[in-house]
């Protein structure tokens, strides 16, 4: 931190100031090395498909529990936020054991 103290306002809006010639200012002592950038892009590897995968695993008591008072059961991915909407018979196919 006390490096970044070293370094003006205007210094850091100038146009001349490279990110690059930046880090080699200030941490040329400790050699610097960029490395090229990568692209960064959004991937959730969800699927309907996993959450089924995933629904399987639990036991019929705990299954039971999840279930909405339709019958349904709705999994939200916390990664994307991707909604897997199950009926009851589907999930009826997820669990044998738990028909009736």
């Amino acid at each position: 931190m006390l490096l970044l103290g070293t370094v003006t306002s205007a210094e850091l809006i100038a146009p001349d100031l490279t990110p690059d010639r930046l880090l080699l200012r200030l941490f040329h002592e400790e050699g610097v090395r960029v490395f090229t950038p990568l692209e960064l892009s959004f991937a959730c590897r969800c699927s309907r498909t996993r959450v089924e995968t995933m629904l399987r695993r639990f036991p019929p008591e705990d299954f039971e529990d999840m279930k909405q008072a339709d019958g349904g059961l709705v999994v939200t991915c916390e990664f994307c936020n991707e909604r897997y909407g199950f009926n009851d018979a589907e999930l009826a196919q997820l669990q044998p054991r738990l028909r009736h």
